[in-house]
């Protein structure tokens, strides 16, 4: 089935559709913006080609729009930070908003693909809040670019959790389809195992099992921690399996565990006594002075930035850059990159060029999520009869909550939908979501 990626960056969203199609893409389509995330996958897979455009307003040339003619679906990944809850960006070129720069990306990307390459579905995967009130507006801008170009327009909002793999990701996925009324997708869910069996799965042959972006013993890195354990006589194991059953639906920080429990001052007592001048970093701040500057914050009723180490419980909270210190359920240590890379579906011999570059691992697509609905996507070209029809050219499907947004025939009740799931704040709290 033929397919092509835009904005391809590491790869989680080309390699899933791949999977679903059972065929590798024509090409992978993108912009110089990102040439260092696309040339990850470039390297992985030299045999298919990529197309770079100078900028998201620029045209294909029509020997390639020829050449592409007959596509199935297109996929992209666009830049999020537009709406995603993790930028708390509020000025400037990164600002989050509606209004902001990033998400012109889906905007123009949209014109680009339904307007020249003309496939029968073309999906892209951006922020959770693309399903929101939060993004309404990108809703309204992209549901008139498909209808300018024949074209209706739905949006899932999921969780990777559903699809196999043991990371909370929500992302919402939205679909343009060559047809009057877009098609009711099923709802998916599938089990996933447990974070540290999900670990063991690795082969011993997979390589990058020994490249850390965190080196060292977790407890011996962030003292505070080694604190709790010999306070409490366990091991690292021992703890984690106990933050597991008190948490199971969340995370921990240290720091908050000290905060909860009443232990910080103390624990600046001790780290004074036993570690009176290391830090995180050689240099840096002491880690009392740092657990200090904490408790300083909560005697003023202010909120601190908390940058202790994490525990995860049995389900990753998204692979995203800011949850990379947590710990591995079993071992006194960090994640590898290649157990990051696992978690995100991927491979086992794909390799990351430099461990520098980590951060490419947390903006892709996990794997799994990708062709689970691209796997629809494939289904649908192949027998749209064999899908419902919603009642209006835009559709909301919440996969989470198994919620359909289907109100009238045009964007206004669509949106007073969103409304309503903008409300429902139980959802992100589910078993295993």
């Amino acid at each position: 089935m033929t397919h092509v990626n835009l904005i391809p960056k590491i790869g989680g969203m080309p390699l899933g559709a791949a999977a679903a199609a059972g065929t590798p893409p024509l090409a992978n389509l993108s912009y110089q913006e990102f040439r260092a995330n696309d040339a990850q996958l470039g390297r992985y897979w030299p045999e298919v080609p990529c197309l770079y455009l100078a900028s998201p307003t620029s045209a294909l040339a029509p020997d390639t729009v020829q050449q592409w003619q007959g596509l199935q679906f297109v996929t992209a990944v666009c830049p999020c930070s537009g709406l995603s809850g993790n930028n708390t960006a509020t000025k400037g070129a990164n600002a989050r908003g509606a209004g902001a720069a990033k998400n012109l990306w889906m905007v123009e990307t949209a014109r680009l693909v339904l307007g020249q390459l003309r496939p029968r579905v073309f999906v892209g995967e951006n922020a959770a809040e693309l399903a929101t009130p939060s993004g309404r507006e990108v809703v309204e801008r992209l549901a008139e670019v498909g209808r300018v170009a024949g074209y209706s327009m739905s949006l899932v909002k999921t969780c990777t959790s559903l699809h196999g793999l043991p990371q909370r990701r929500v992302r919402t996925f939205y679909f343009f389809w060559r047809s009057a009324r877009p098609p009711v997708l099923p709802w998916l869910a599938v089990s996933r195992p447990p974070l540290a069996q999900h670990l063991a799965a690795i082969p011993a042959a997979a390589s990058q099992q020994d490249l850390y972006i965190h080196e060292g013993r977790a407890s011996a890195r962030y003292r505070p921690y080694q604190f709790l354990l010999e306070r409490e006589g366990v091991t690292h194991q021992q703890f984690y399996a106990k933050m597991a059953e008190e948490f199971p639906t969340s995370t921990i920080t240290v720091a908050k565990l000290l905060e909860k429990r009443g232990l910080m001052e103390e624990c600046v007592r001790w780290l004074k006594a036993r570690f009176p001048k290391e830090g995180w970093t050689r240099g840096g701040k002491p880690h009392h002075a740092a657990m200090q500057a904490k408790i300083d914050k909560l005697r003023r009723k202010l909120g601190y930035w908390d940058d202790s180490i994490k525990f995860m419980g049995t389900c990753f909270t998204g692979v995203i850059k800011k949850n990379l210190l947590a710990v591995h359920p079993v071992e006194d240590r960090f994640l590898s990159v290649r157990e990051l890379l696992h978690l995100m579906g991927m491979p086992h011999d794909f390799q990351l060029d430099d461990v520098k570059n980590f951060n490419h691992i947390c903006q892709t697509v996990p794997v799994d999520t990708a062709r689970a609905w691209v796997d629809q996507v494939v289904a649908y070209c192949t027998d749209p009869a064999a899908f419902p029809t919603a009642n209006t050219d835009i559709l909301v499907q919440n996969n989470l909550t198994r919620k359909l947004v289907e109100r009238g025939r045009g964007l206004k009740r669509v949106a007073s939908g969103l409304e309503a799931e903008g409300r429902d704040e139980g959802m992100r709290r589910q078993e295993g979501v």
